[in-house]
């Protein structure tokens, strides 16, 4: 395939007549339009022309959403196609509706949202599966897991049928363990 040298094209058009001129030539399809840094740059330039504000920043945004949707999109729900398929028709009107256009921003948003909630549900399940195992190692204790309480609650209850811990406990004036303060009473209880 031969390597053709591009042409540069200048135009210059009535603020008015801009929007319908890029429409035009983007429905030809011929001609690559990009920003007149460099000819802005031009000294003699610069005093005829000024760059317009227009939406550049807004629209590149939109065009990184929309093309990161597509990869969402093949990623989650690749479309088989046919190896040598040729693409559908789309009439004029169909491509520049903006009614349209605005129920596919809105579909990207929509695609945005679930993404983070992936993210957010494969963070939760990370984690989850760190807790699980750092609680391996405990799995083969001969311990039953259909507690409602803790195994120091059942040590507690079986300490106080102890016959000689109910004689302490009856002795000293309550349920400590053989710890007493200076006037009789109880400093802690020690349950072992």
């Amino acid at each position: 395939m031969a390597i053709v040298h591009m042409k540069k094209l200048r135009l210059m058009v009535v603020r008015r007549q801009k929007d319908e001129l890029l429409r035009d030539l983007m429905l030809l399809g011929c001609v690559q339009i990009s920003e007149p840094d460099a000819l802005l740059a031009d000294t003699e330039a610069a005093a005829v022309l000024r760059q317009e504000s227009g939406n550049v920043t807004e629209v590149r945004s939109e065009l990184t959403r929309l093309t990161a949707a597509l990869k969402l999109l093949d990623k989650y729900a690749p479309v088989k196609s046919k190896l040598l398929s040729s693409r559908p028709e789309v009439t004029e009107a169909d491509f520049l509706d903006d009614g349209a256009y605005c129920q596919e921003l809105d579909a990207v948003a929509q695609l945005e949202d679930l993404e983070a909630a992936v993210r957010r549900y494969n963070g939760e399940e990370a984690k989850l599966r760190g807790n699980i195992e750092a609680l391996r190692p405990w799995q083969t204790l001969d311990l039953p897991l259909d507690l409602g309480e803790t195994v120091r609650r059942s040590e507690e209850r079986r300490v106080g049928k102890d016959p000689h811990f109910s004689r302490h406990a009856a002795r000293s004036g309550g349920s400590c363990r053989g710890r007493q303060s200076a006037g009789g009473r109880c400093a802690g209880v020690a349950v072992v």
